[in-house]
């Protein structure tokens, strides 16, 4: 999982269940669960945030969200990239060793109605559009 794909400001709670949890996730959660809860939305939110690590890694995130009486919208954008950095030392690097290059693209929107206090539904949607030149090779 890349940690750095998950734009954490729209995050509400993490819950996190330890060992087999099919019953409530689905048979592939033998180990354990990590469960990311959004943050509801807020009036009127824009919010952009750009970060720019080593070796020419440049990161912006964009979120945005407004409420409707019982309506409310969320979206979000992340892009990623590096120019490449080695994974390995240079004295232990052989020919297939190359520089992990990753180019990533993200946007996704929430819809979500809640009529009452105990009645709440949404719709999700979101595109990703991950590239590795690590692995085109």
């Amino acid at each position: 999982m890349y940690w750095t794909r998950v734009p954490l400001d729209t995050v509400d709670r993490i819950e996190i269940v330890e060992g087999p949890s099919s019953n409530l996730y689905g048979n592939y959660a033998m180990g354990g669960v990590i469960n990311l809860l959004s943050a509801p939305a807020s009036r009127r939110t824009i919010e952009i945030k750009s970060q720019r690590w080593n070796l020419s890694s440049p990161k912006l995130d964009i979120s945005a969200s407004d409420v409707w009486r019982k309506l409310s919208l969320s979206v979000q954008g992340a892009v990623f990239d590096t120019d490449g950095f080695k994974n390995v030392a240079p004295s232990e690097r052989g020919p297939v060793d190359v520089e992990a290059d990753v180019t990533f693209r993200h946007v996704s929107a929430k819809l979500d109605y809640a009529p009452s206090s105990r009645l709440r539904t949404f719709f999700r949607a979101g595109v990703t559009s991950p590239r590795s030149a690590t692995m085109a090779r």
